[in-house]
């Protein structure tokens, strides 16, 4: 029985904070892989940047050593812990030590496909990564590496074990300790704690082991009560396989208990500060000229009616009498602040300065320091989901409250107000810092005040994202409402925000009014590529039966759904309601059987949300959902979406114009302590069958990440497409800029209908 381990620890990604208890982490997996003799040391591999960077070339090169072709193991645990990105609750990146250098991210869900190829019974992928990322560099520019090429197949494919730490900033990653040796990552050291057989991991099923199961059960509670200690926010997210003794982590009867270390002691908790509410209404009172308000659901539109959401900020100082408004250079200056009074004046030339967009605040006031400590280099800065507009503009009513509560806090206590300023100073003016110790003003080293403005950024930061996540949800739902949608009539093609420039089509399209369109079908589905006079391209499909419906904001695309003739307005809302919650990151993976049940317990089942779901399924390593969603498409008689095909790893072939799935068949899905937690259709055995591909591409962005990968069921599903990934526009929906479009519609060989 081989077993494999693999524990990553990326502690100096580059441009981005260290993470010094990532390599212990590491190194605190591999020990126990090896003295619980969960795997041989020849089968057990530590990474750390201690003394190596860590590159996907490393990575890829000790994955390969591991995992020879044609070689089959029963297990591998693979553990990341360092820095990384999760977009759209289903895509996580991985970021090596030299990220910034290769603009290369390891994309997870790409990787364990992969991984699927090499013969592994059991997959077990740990990942403690921190939703940090340079604010320079988005997302979009970064290639999602899948680290290895192809495998053999060998064996069934395996079952999944997923456990991820979920939290949006940098400090529910690391607990500094008194030396840098004694820094905990929380998520990783608490599944240390129940790899190691601790008492309450133990399964009550299995008695003496520690399941996929009983891990998961017990990060739930620990994790909740570390977090209460520390004062932070972390949720964890697990995803276990079936059966529930699948594998298992520890055996009380199979280890010598003298092998089972004395774990080292979490840090102390940290010093108690109590944040009250300001006693002053943080929406500041404005002097000068020219107020202005943002509009949150526009991300970009003035308002000059007083929005109680948003902090008002004073424009024209900003413009300096130029026609427009450049957002990579251009900052918006807060002068002569004064936090005593929460009186913002915009028109002077005070000496205080917080220029959000470039992160400086000049001035030597406390209160100025102290403000330059939280925010740290910008307002946002190692938080992805924090995007430009609010880093250069918006701090919501929420954030500055939460701001000015910490501000309060901390000037409020003598001893902690001067040894925050202290450590500022000294970083401030280079001079080097003092000797970790626990004396000095109020127990606090430099470390622990670096970590105390950490925590205050990182609240700042979540009140942001909060806000930000909250707008992009009721964005997203506001282009499907209905009074925005015109009535169909005979088109089928609607447009919600904005109508096309033109449609593209290898058949007839003509156009009703500019919202309205109608789209000729040949056979049961036809892909289109909508032209908008910004031009953005974005492919997408009409369906018989069906309306396809294409909304806008001023971001961008929000995305798109169908409606059937004679659905009912709950359907839609329905629908309306996954698709905000999915573009707002609020859709937990977690949710996927819900959906597919809601998918079929309508009249019509909404081919986006199959895709959506497909993408839930496979975060879990549920493959077999993602064909029994297929099957459910092909029994109405609906072509089944191309995104259900892809990631369903569906076998097609072409009879004519049609393209053809190949379904094999399923069985039925256990169900946990023989408790049935789902609708039947969810988990009930699948029969092989036909059925039709609707589509030419992938219709979410995220599925061209799995593309590149040329197994005998994706050929056919590759050879209708050119590489243009690099024309990919950042939209969770697939979208492209003009020269991608433009290739694209010509590949297909399509013509243009204005």
């Amino acid at each position: 029985m081989r077993r494999v381990c693999v524990a990553i620890g990326v502690s100096r990604a580059e441009g981005l904070a260290p993470l010094r208890g990532a390599a212990t982490a590491a190194e605190h997996i591999g020990q126990w892989a090896l003295r619980s003799g969960f795997a041989m040391k020849e089968d057990i591999q530590v990474l750390t940047d201690r003394q190596t960077p860590i590159t996907i070339d490393l990575i890829a090169k000790t994955l390969k050593r591991l995992l020879p072709i044609g070689t089959k193991t029963d297990a591998l645990l693979l553990h990341f812990a360092g820095h990384g990105l999760r977009e759209d609750n289903t895509r996580t990146l991985w970021l090596p030590t030299n990220w910034r250098t290769e603009l290369r991210a390891i994309a997870v869900e790409r990787l364990k496909n992969r991984l699927s190829d090499f013969g592994i019974a059991n997959i077990t992928i740990i990942s403690d990564a921190c939703k940090a990322l340079a604010n320079d560099k988005d997302s979009s520019d970064l290639t999602a590496d899948g680290v290895l090429g192809e495998g053999t197949s060998a064996g069934a494919r395996p079952i999944f074990d997923r456990f991820d730490a979920v939290h949006d900033v940098e400090t529910a990653f690391m607990i500094p300790g008194p030396t840098p040796a004694e820094s905990r990552c929380l998520f990783s050291e608490a599944i240390i704690e129940a790899l190691w057989g601790t008492p309450k991991a133990i399964d009550a099923h299995y008695p003496g082991k520690v399941t996929p199961g009983s891990l998961a059960d017990y990060l739930s509670v620990r994790v909740a009560e570390l977090c209460t200690i520390y004062q932070l926010k972390c949720e964890p997210e697990s995803f276990t396989g079936r059966p529930a003794d699948h594998l298992i982590y520890f055996d009380k009867d199979q280890i010598d208990a003298n092998n089972i270390p004395n774990l080292p002691a979490w840090p102390p908790a940290p010093i108690d500060i109590k944040l009250v509410a300001p006693s002053i209404d943080p929406v500041s009172v404005l002097k000068g000229k020219g107020k202005a308000v943002f509009d949150p659901s526009s991300e970009g539109n003035l308002s000059t009616e007083n929005n109680p959401e948003i902090i008002p900020f004073d424009i024209a100082a900003a413009l300096k009498g130029r026609g427009g408004f450049d957002l990579s250079t251009d900052a918006i200056d807060l002068t002569g602040i004064d936090l005593s009074t929460e009186t913002i004046d915009l028109a002077g030339d005070g000496e205080q300065t917080i220029a959000l967009g470039s992160g400086k605040i000049a001035g030597t006031d406390h209160h100025a320091q102290i403000v330059r400590g939280i925010l740290g280099a910008q307002l946002g800065g190692t938080n992805p989901d924090i995007g430009a507009f609010e880093r250069q503009f918006r701090l919501p009513q929420a954030s500055r409250a939460k701001l000015d509560s910490w501000i309060s806090a901390i000037g409020s206590n003598a001893e902690i107000k001067q040894a925050v300023l202290e450590a500022l100073n000294r970083k401030e003016t280079h001079r080097p810092s003092v000797k970790a110790t626990s004396d000095g003003h109020a127990g606090l080293t430099e470390d622990k005040v670096s970590w105390l403005l950490s925590r205050a950024r990182g609240e700042v930061e979540r009140s942001v994202v909060a806000n930000h996540k909250e707008g992009r949800r009721r964005a997203t739902a506001a282009g499907f409402l209905p009074s925005l949608i015109p009535t169909p009539g005979e088109a089928n093609l609607l447009f919600g925000g904005g109508g096309a420039q033109a449609v593209w089509s290898r058949a007839p399209v003509r156009r009703i009014a500019d919202d309205k369109w109608l789209a000729e079908i040949v056979g049961a589905s036809q892909q289109l590529v909508v032209e908008y006079e910004d031009g953005i391209f974005l492919p997408l499909v009409v369906y018989n039966g069906f309306a396809t419906i294409a909304a806008r904001d001023a971001r961008g695309t929000n995305g798109w759904l169908f409606r059937a003739h004679d659905d009912d307005s709950k359907s839609i809302n329905k629908a309306i309601d996954i698709l905000s919650r999915m573009q707002s990151g609020s859709l937990s993976p977690s949710e996927a059987d819900e959906v597919a049940a809601l998918l079929r317990g309508s009249k019509h089942g909404n081919p986006v949300l199959g895709a959506i779901c497909s993408y839930l399924y496979d975060y879990t390593g549920d493959l077999n959902g993602i064909r029994r969603m297929a099957l459910f498409y092909t029994n109405h008689g609906q072509p089944i979406p191309y995104d259900v095909t892809l990631m369903g790893e569906i076998s097609t072939y072409w009879e004519g114009s049609d393209h053809v799935a190949d379904l094999v068949a399923v069985g039925k899905r256990p169900v946990k302590g023989g408790r049935q937690d789902h609708a039947n259709s969810t988990i009930d055995a699948a029969p092989k069958a036909l059925g039709l591909v609707g589509g030419l591409c992938p219709w979410l962005r995220q599925g061209w990440d799995f593309l590149d990968k040329s197994t005998d069921h994706k050929t056919l599903l590759v050879q209708n497409l050119p590489d243009i990934r690099n024309h990919l526009l950042p939209e969770t929906f697939t979208s492209f800029d003009h020269e991608g479009g433009t290739i694209l519609t010509k590949f297909w060989e399509m013509e243009r209908w204005q």
